[in-house]
């Protein structure tokens, strides 16, 4: 569909009829798949390809099904698909904060992990995952919530200062293929975040 002038746009959410489910055991395989490719597409150049060579399926299977089991009936922590017709487009895992630092700051809660696939991007679909995951923290009593982003992720670190996201931790990993630089982003009042995902 195009906008006036000629210029294509991506399909809404309300267009491509996106749901928003739980994610089950059933949806490991493809949170799996999606989970390698997005760090492909979007690591390529930002990472040694040595680290991206060593992603391995069957690994985040187990590493999905492990936490799909492990959030399962459990207040304040899970994973939101979206999906439209038979496909996932994207995720977004939360729960109680893991990084001890960041806690100690306010940040009870945690945004663990956000993909969209490259070709379902740009339509609102990030920051509607974010909105669904801010709503089921505040509902479970969580005040805050922050995650980390690679420092190289710029595309990334616009995304969540435009989702009124402040910078309120950096770190570095030393990891065996490279050293990285990490940028942690939070939302004082999860208000702010689920007014923002719309």
């Amino acid at each position: 569909m195009a906008q006036s002038g000629g210029s294509m746009r991506p399909p809404s959410r309300k267009e491509l009829a996106v749901r928003f489910c739980d994610a089950g055991l059933e949806d490991v395989e493809g949170l799996a798949q999606l989970h390698v490719q997005a760090w492909r597409d979007t690591y390529t150049g930002l990472l040694p390809q040595a680290m991206l060579d060593q992603l391995d399926l069957r690994q985040r299977m187990t590493q999905w099904h492990n936490a799909i089991t492990h959030k399962a009936g459990r207040s304040g922590t899970g994973v939101v698909l979206a999906r439209a017709g038979g496909d996932l487009l994207g995720f977004v895992s939360y729960g109680p904060q893991r990084d001890a630092d960041l806690a100690l700051k306010g940040y009870d809660g945690e945004i663990e992990a956000l993909y969209v696939q490259r070709n379902a991007q740009g339509r609102g679909l990030g920051r509607a995952l974010l909105g669904h995951a801010g709503t089921r923290l505040q509902a479970a009593g969580f005040g805050a919530a922050a995650l980390w982003v690679l420092e190289a992720n710029a595309p990334a670190c616009a995304f969540y200062a435009a989702m009124g996201a402040e910078i309120c931790d950096t770190r570095i990993e030393l990891r065996p293929e490279a050293t990285l630089q990490d940028r942690a982003y939070g939302w004082r009042d999860l208000e702010a975040l689920t007014a923002a995902g719309g």
